[in-house]
């Protein structure tokens, strides 16, 4: 039995997700490789820090502002 007060959620599209992290990780690799961009390939988590955190505090500012595309 379902709670009422409990927003639904519909369940993922896993094979959707699958594919979206699968496209993810071919962009990285094809950035960070050989003849991908160098300054991708200069990059490592402590540099990839502050961009982090700007990137993480621009997604809380969004849900804020129920800016859901941002």
């Amino acid at each position: 039995m379902s709670d009422p007060t409990i927003p639904h959620t519909p369940v993922p599209d896993q094979k959707g997700i699958q594919n979206a992290f699968l496209k993810l990780y071919h962009i990285v690799v094809q950035l960070r490789g050989p003849d991908g961009c160098p300054w991708d390939r200069e990059q490592t988590p402590a540099s990839l820090r502050s961009s982090l955190v700007e990137e993480a505090y621009e997604c809380l500012h969004a849900i804020d502002e129920n800016d859901a595309p941002n």
